[in-house]
């Protein structure tokens, strides 16, 4: 943890795959949020569309991440 210092991040639904837009899947995303935070990470968005990408800002937005 202490060489932490960059993570890409998605949602996933086993069943559906990843890549998915935040708040789409069943990760925990707060947690890493929280992760990527205290350790002074970068953390990218990582989706397979600009909808998705516009989905997942959207939801860091109402959550108070941005």
């Amino acid at each position: 943890i202490d060489r932490l210092r960059h993570m890409h991040l998605h949602d996933q639904v086993q069943a559906k795959g990843d890549h998915l837009p935040f708040g789409k899947g069943a990760l925990e995303l707060e947690k890493y949020l929280q992760l990527a935070q205290q350790h002074d990470c970068r953390a990218v968005i990582e989706v397979k569309t600009i909808d998705g990408l516009r989905q997942s800002v959207d939801w860091l937005k109402a959550r108070g991440w941005m």
